[in-house]
């Protein structure tokens, strides 16, 4: 009797997925309990398409750590910012994150627009979380290549180095998703096996830490979306929650801070023209006519 090709896949589906977790799966790493922790993120969605499985893994009761999500736009590129706010909120409750409305915080900077064609203001982002957004001990954010390339999601690794380098007190650890090529990026939890045979190895010789959702942790990221982020379910979405690897599967390298990711040249010019900016408001306000 041969068996209908549905019924080998729906059965081949739950023993691939176990098979997968076993062998990608680290343990927590020292440090990741009785933490406060930051999600630092460019719109809101970005916590459930990208860090979705360690967010739900850190959410964990039995982990102890307060989670706070920093999103520094309201994702108001389609007149949607108030919108995307609550629905921010209501994607954290899904993800476990505990108080939730309090945990929940946007920037919301006219400086710093939803949009794929501008570069942020690092300087100026460093200066809005160091002034509203001290206690943290972990910071988690996009690498340098910012997953999906958008200049968003790149200017925030270098903004969260300044903000851990600004007070060596307080010892804040930077964590960064990583970004891998696109073919991987569409295979689902498949990619478990591409990185059982090509372990994660960190340039800066720093820890690193995979995790990869069990099904009810997958289900709480999809919900995230679906129910959590209704404005953003457009068609494709449904092929990324579906398909992405980052729904199911995250791999962190811990960051040597402060990084030398900017030239010196390009940072002075990007210091010089946040001075300007404010030079020009200021003037504003002393003579509004």
């Amino acid at each position: 009797m041969i068996l209908p090709f549905s019924l080998i896949v729906s059965l081949l589906i739950p023993i691939l997925w176990s098979f997968s977790q076993s062998i990608i799966n680290d343990p927590v790493p020292s440090g990741f309990r009785n933490q406060n922790i930051t999600f630092l993120i460019a719109h809101p969605d970005d916590e459930a398409m990208f860090f979705g499985p360690i967010l739900t893994k850190l959410s964990s009761k039995d982990l102890n750590n307060n989670i706070t999500i920093v999103s520094i736009s309201s994702g108001d590129f389609e007149g949607l910012g108030s919108i995307r706010e609550q629905e921010l909120v209501r994607s954290a409750e899904i993800l476990g994150v505990a108080e939730a409305k309090n945990r929940v915080l946007v920037v919301n900077d006219p400086d710093l627009p939803d949009s794929m064609s501008v570069e942020w203001d690092i300087f100026k982002i460093e200066k809005v979380l160091a002034e509203h957004y001290q206690p943290t001990n972990i910071i988690i954010t996009f690498d340098s290549k910012g997953i999906s390339d958008h200049l968003n999601h790149k200017s925030l690794l270098p903004a969260a180095s300044l903000w851990a380098a600004a007070d060596s007190k307080l010892h804040r650890s930077i964590w960064t998703v990583r970004s891998i090529p696109t073919w991987r990026k569409y295979i689902s939890y498949l990619d478990a096996f591409y990185l059982y045979l090509n372990p994660v190895k960190n340039p800066y010789g720093l820890r690193t830490y995979t995790v990869m959702s069990s099904y009810s942790q997958y289900t709480q990221t999809r919900d995230a979306m679906t129910v959590g982020h209704v404005s953003q379910m457009k068609w494709f979405r449904w092929g990324w929650i579906t398909l992405s690897r980052y729904m199911f599967i995250n791999d962190l390298v811990q960051v040597k801070g402060p990084i030398p990711i900017l030239s010196m040249k390009k940072a002075l010019k990007m210091m010089l023209e946040a001075e300007d900016k404010e030079s020009q408001k200021q003037n504003k306000k002393q003579n509004p006519f």
